[in-house]
């Protein structure tokens, strides 16, 4: 467990603003734990990926037709469910530029188009994780809440590149953004 019941440890921080705070998380810990452990006492849905995915086993990284794997569809559409989970890699030649997240994004917006026509679309990248659970909600905000939301159809979260140049001379790292706009 990664919370001590050594209430001694506790005692030893003098900081008034600790103990509320260790408190709430202990309690946010205890209940992912209870979710987590109820999942696993309900089991997964069967989804064989292994043999789905079998065809692309012995294809080459940099030379491969379009891979497009539904791994979940949501076919109740329930609203409060995991919407669809799709795998997608676009096709990449040789002799052809792929256009990185461009190429990705055009390939995800056609699949999108033939499965669900859906006005939204979420693209995460395997190397991208969001510390901040409402940031989708954000995203929307920005679609939907603004005066110039018909001029709106892409909304990207700058991105932190970790083990970057330290003095980011290209901006990468959008660093004046990031204090002004996420220190509010």
């Amino acid at each position: 467990m990664y919370f001590s019941s050594d209430k001694s440890m506790l005692l030893s921080d003098k900081s008034p603003e600790f103990h509320p705070e260790f408190q709430a998380m202990k309690d946010e810990y205890e209940g992912l734990s209870r979710k987590i452990q109820e999942a696993a006492k309900k089991g997964i849905p069967s989804c064989d990926l292994i043999s789905d995915l079998d065809v692309f086993s012995n294809i080459e990284r940099r030379n491969h037709p379009t891979i497009i794997k539904i791994i979940w569809e949501n076919k109740e559409c329930d609203s409060h469910g995991l919407p669809h989970l799709i795998y997608v890699s676009r096709e990449k030649r040789l002799k052809h530029p792929h256009h990185y997240k461009a190429g990705a994004m055009n390939i995800l917006t056609r699949v999108s188009g033939l499965m669900t026509n859906a006005p939204f679309m979420l693209n995460v990248d395997c190397d991208m994780f969001a510390n901040n659970p409402k940031i989708v909600g954000h995203a929307m905000c920005l679609l939907l809440g603004s005066r110039k939301e018909v001029e709106a159809g892409f909304v990207q979260s700058p991105q932190i590149f970790y083990d970057g140049l330290k003095d980011d001379p290209f901006g990468n790292q959008l660093v004046v953004m990031q204090k002004v706009l996420f220190t509010l």
